[in-house]
């Protein structure tokens, strides 16, 4: 029976480690409890008449439970994260265009309690077949407004300072963004804007939203999402808010990713958001 604790505390360590060791500890334990299995029954054949101890009876049905306890409700954590893929710069320089995220697939109940600044996947409003990354920065009943790129929630600003790289340059488009450190809820993070000098910027249209100069109210069971690349996403600011049934998993981590056409092993290999 110490088999599926085993397992069990993998599961629930960080996601880097429970994501390699959780296949490893299910496979183990499965090849351990089937060689118990056979090692008793070469006992039974050696087992004369038709009665066996009662121990015996005992070790067959905890040997059985334990396996069918593994196939039943343990193996179902190895299915609770999947792999997606970014395809966007977005979210930079949080989430990179060519990283592979793990995201921990949600159920309905958890899709409900989600808090600002949590990064989540969702299928986009607009054609379900596409998965989107952004932010949570409004939850239902908010009042969210943008004045100058500075995003108020239910009038009050969200905290923002300098971050610790002020400007980042694109090497695909060689734009420059100014980048600040905001923060909502218990989350921090970095957020990036076109440079004013940057040509065809759409921060003209962002900069100030809704144009209407009116608040845009979370509706109920939605969330209000964002892209860290303020000026380079296409979000709620776009679509609306993203309803409870269109969200799939909360991001965990960056699995690995690929930049330039090669495998980057060392700044994104593993990272936590």
């Amino acid at each position: 029976m110490f088999l599926p604790m085993i397992y069990s505390l993998g599961n629930f360590l960080n996601w880097k480690i429970s994501y390699i060791l959780g296949p490893m500890l299910f496979g183990v334990a499965h090849i351990a409890m089937i060689l118990y299995l056979l090692k008793f029954s070469s006992f039974l054949k050696k087992t004369t008449g038709n009665t066996l101890e009662k121990r015996s009876y005992i070790k067959i049905i905890i040997a059985t439970y334990a396996l069918i306890a593994m196939t039943t409700f343990i193996r179902p954590h190895l299915q609770a994260h999947k792999v997606f893929k970014s395809n966007s710069a977005s979210m930079e320089s949080t989430i990179l265009d060519g990283d592979r995220i793990v995201g921990k697939i949600l159920i309905d109940a958890e899709k409900s309690a989600l808090k600002a600044g949590t990064v989540i996947v969702f299928k986009y409003p607009m054609d379900p077949s596409i998965s989107y990354v952004k932010r949570i920065i409004g939850v239902e009943g908010d009042r969210v407004r943008i004045i100058d790129n500075l995003v108020y929630i239910n009038n009050i600003p969200l905290k923002t300072g300098p971050a610790e790289l002020s400007t980042l340059t694109r090497s695909t488009t060689k734009q420059t963004y100014d980048q600040l450190q905001e923060t909502v809820g218990q989350r921090s993070y970095r957020t990036s804007y076109l440079s004013k000098n940057n040509p065809n910027s759409r921060n003209s249209f962002f900069k100030n939203w809704p144009t209407d100069s009116v608040d845009f109210i979370v509706p109920s069971k939605s969330y209000f999402v964002l892209g860290d690349s303020r000026d380079n996403s296409t979000d709620s600011r776009v679509f609306g808010a993203v309803s409870y049934e269109f969200v799939e998993a909360t991001v965990e981590g960056v699995l690995y990713s690929v930049q330039d056409g090669s495998l980057d092993f060392y700044e994104r290999f593993f990272s936590t958001l």
